[in-house]
């Protein structure tokens, strides 16, 4: 069949398209979160534990002296050898989306740890002060030289400034002692009658540990060999590095520890 005359032709109608929704893309899933991390010692041995059935548990520790606790599940990467103890870094992780009576946390080894220094024992001190104050002492022994009988006697008409002045004499005749006081304070003032002259000082103390100050004397002279042993005795002093109190005697050591001089009150 034909058109009629004077018709317009109609184009045809277009149906609307659908519109798919935009596609939601899934998030990506967030790394665990770690919750903590600590320092675990582990014992040598396991023990017999309850978790949800009877099992063998591990044992640790999260402080020193602290008591062992059972951990009822594993620790993620750490191989356990039976008899040694050893030190860990483990972290506690969180578990995003537990399962229903699941565990919500997971404990991962990091790393093994070297053991933590032991404390040494406290060390045992000397009181200086309460041990030496106010004490006089006769020098008896004195290394690389010998003494005057008399002198290592002791004379007990010397003390003090008494009887100490001048020199020893010829070395022969009534020598007076080589002597030491010591007062109460810190650092512990020192002064005695050096066999010639009078000298004072002051004595630096920690534990057995001495160390003298430089020493000032009177100038007087005397015998060559009573200024000889003088001045071997003030070098002595000066090398005094320890000190020790053996029964009724005094020793003054070197930083070598070899014995200097010896002194006993008397």
């Amino acid at each position: 069949m034909g058109c009629t005359s004077g018709s317009v032709a109609q184009a045809p109608t277009s149906l609307p398209q659908a519109v798919a929704p935009p596609t939601s893309q899934p998030s990506p899933p967030q790394a665990p979160r770690t919750l903590k991390v600590a320092r675990w010692t582990i014992a040598p041995q396991m023990i017999d534990c309850m978790g949800l059935v009877p099992m063998r548990c591990l044992q640790y520790r999260d402080s020193p002296s602290g008591p062992w606790k059972a951990h009822t599940g594993p620790i993620e990467g750490f191989e356990f050898v039976p008899g040694t103890e050893v030190d860990i870094e483990i972290k506690m992780v969180e578990v995003p989306r537990p399962m229903a009576d699941g565990p919500w946390l997971r404990v991962v080894w990091v790393q093994n740890l070297a053991p933590p220094l032991a404390t040494p024992p406290p060390q045992k001190t000397v009181n200086f002060t309460l041990n030496l104050q106010d004490t006089l002492w006769q020098l008896k022994s004195l290394t690389g030289m010998d003494l005057p009988a008399n002198a290592a006697e002791g004379d007990k008409g010397a003390k003090g400034d008494k009887g100490n002045k001048g020199a020893m004499g010829a070395m022969g005749a009534k020598a007076a002692a080589i002597d030491v006081r010591f007062d109460a304070q810190q650092p512990m003032g020192m002064s005695g009658f050096a066999g010639v002259n009078r000298y004072n000082s002051r004595a630096h103390v920690q534990g057995d540990e001495m160390r003298i100050d430089p020493v000032a004397s009177t100038r007087m002279a005397g015998e060559h060999a009573a200024m000889a042993l003088e001045r071997h005795f003030l070098q002595q002093l000066q090398q005094t590095r320890r000190y020790s109190l053996e029964g009724p005697e005094l020793r003054f050591f070197n930083a070598a520890g070899q014995l200097l001089m010896v002194w006993r009150q008397p």
